[in-house]
Parts: structure tokens; sequence; C-alpha cells
């Protein structure tokens, strides 16, 4: 479903709270995710790769550093240094390599599983969060979804609604709306999150990320 192009935010992307989602479609306050914590998280993309870029760009924001597990790197070849300006804050590796980095603080590590259940087991630290991707939503993807910190979705058709509804326990009226979202908008749950979001970005995130197209 889609609307006319998202306006471009007057504001960075990046909060001391966390990282900035957007602004909640109800109560037009701001949603911000603590993607970096000391405790090891695991973050649930359901969507194109669009949503996976914006992510990415603004974890980088954050000072993290990235490695993306993918079989085809020639999407995010070139995207760490054109965000950045350094060609080492994110690297691109094979699917089955387990990344082993420390994470700070200062210096978060993000993992990137491209598609997510393709992807070996990766072992997490402090200051770690593995960001996984699900470009589709099979029935057997339930279980990666219910064990994910934090599930952000773009609009899903009827039967991937159902395989996050199963996963995540979610009612009727719920499950709908991940049918009903604009391309400007993700719902996001967690424990203390349920929200519907409208993303807003920023000039430079429009040109390297580009605008949310049509999904569904």
């Amino acid at each position: 479903m889609s609307r006319p192009a998202t306006a471009t935010a007057p504001h960075l992307p990046v909060r001391g709270a966390g990282l900035l989602l957007g602004t909640d479609s109800r109560r037009h306050a701001p949603v911000l995710l603590r993607l970096f914590h000391p405790r090891p998280r695991r973050v649930a993309a359901l969507g194109d790769d669009w949503l996976a870029r914006l992510l990415v760009f603004r974890a980088l924001a954050l000072g993290a550093r990235v490695w993306v597990r993918t079989p085809d790197p020639r999407p995010w070849l070139e995207f760490g240094a054109q965000a950045t300006g350094r060609p080492d804050r994110l690297l691109t590796v094979a699917p089955h390599h387990a990344v082993a980095a420390e994470g700070a603080p200062a210096r978060p590590v993000l993992v990137v599983d491209a598609h997510a259940l393709e992807c070996a087991e990766q072992p997490l630290a402090a200051w770690h969060t593995q960001l996984q991707l699900l470009p589709a939503v099979p029935s057997l993807a339930g279980d990666l979804i219910r064990q994910a910190d934090v599930v952000i979705s773009r609009q899903l058709d009827e039967r991937a609604a159902h395989v996050v509804a199963d996963a995540l326990r979610l009612r009727q009226h719920e499950t709908a709306r991940l049918q009903a979202l604009f391309s400007d908008i993700v719902a996001v749950f967690g424990a203390d999150l349920n929200h519907r979001v409208t993303i807003a970005l920023t000039p430079l995130e429009q040109s390297l990320v580009g605008l949310p197209g049509r999904v569904g």
C-alpha cells in the first residue's frame, strides 16, 4: 500500500536514548529503539532491503561496526563507505561465518543476517545485536520471530501476517493492521513496544537508502 512520498525529516535519526525509528502514528510521539545494550539483543526485520538498509544506516550513525552475513555481498559493498566515508565500518562475510568482535558502548557490534534462515548460529556478547532479515516470512520463521527481542515489520500479505500473529500471539485487529501498513509505516513489537511507526527520512537517507517503495 502506498501514499505520497515521505517528507524530509527535520531531525537527526539518533538520540542519546537510542535509535529514533520515527513517530508513533497514533500518539505522534517519538519512538526510540534501544538497539544496543549490555545484554545481547536480537531484532527481526520483516520486509525488503529498504528496511534493512535504513536500520543499518542508523546503526552506523550510533557508531556501530557492522558485519553483513550474506551469500550476495554486491548490494552492500559500497554502502558502508558511502554512509560513513570509511571502508572498514561495514564488512560482508559468508552466511556460515561466525563474527568474533568485541563490542563496547561507543563501538557496538551489529551482525546482519541478510537471509536469516540461511545463516549459521551467531554467538553474541555484550553490546552485540543480531539483525535478522526476513524478506519473506515462511511458516518455519515462527521460532525466529518468537525468540526476537524486537520485531519490526513492513506490510505483509495475509499468509505472512498470520505467521507473525501466531508467533507473537497478536489479536485479530493487530494481524489485520500488518496487512494494511502504508509504505512509510512499520509495525514494532517487543516486551514494552507495540507501535505503528511513521518513518521520516533525512535528505542523506533519501539519497543512500531511497524512499520507501510499494510493498505487498
